[in-house]
């Protein structure tokens, strides 16, 4: 069975996200994966979990803003690890999934992570 760390900030935008929780691991969990969760309890923690939880995972998916995004893209780097990462993006703004013309449909959002081609992007 493939591996997921699934990081969700709950606190991100106006928290809707927190309603969908048990559709979005159901739909992971239909496509194969078992999934790990760990909800964030403050700045940093995203960050930290991925670092510290990511080895040995198939992928990564963060739901939150771009803080978060961010926090688990600096997660893998610094752990030095080549692991996809999903966004389920649910944050007041999403600018970055604004910008890739990612859906902000929460729902949709899991389900094409699963059913997407993954793409390449450079971090800088």
């Amino acid at each position: 069975m493939k591996q997921m760390l699934f990081v969700m900030n709950p606190y991100a935008g106006t928290r809707r996200a927190n309603r969908y929780l048990p559709e979005i691991i159901s739909i992971f969990n239909r496509a194969g994966y078992r999934v790990t969760v760990h909800m964030t309890d403050g700045p940093g923690d995203c960050c930290r979990t991925v670092a510290e939880q990511a080895a040995g995972m198939d992928t990564v998916v963060c739901a939150g803003g771009d803080g978060t995004l961010n926090e688990a893209i600096n997660g893998l780097l610094s752990a030095g690890l080549d692991i996809p990462l999903g966004y389920i993006p649910c944050g007041s703004t999403n600018d970055f999934a604004a910008s890739l013309k990612l859906s902000t449909d929460i729902l949709k959002a899991a389900t094409d992570i699963i059913e997407g081609v993954p793409e390449w992007y450079d971090v800088g």
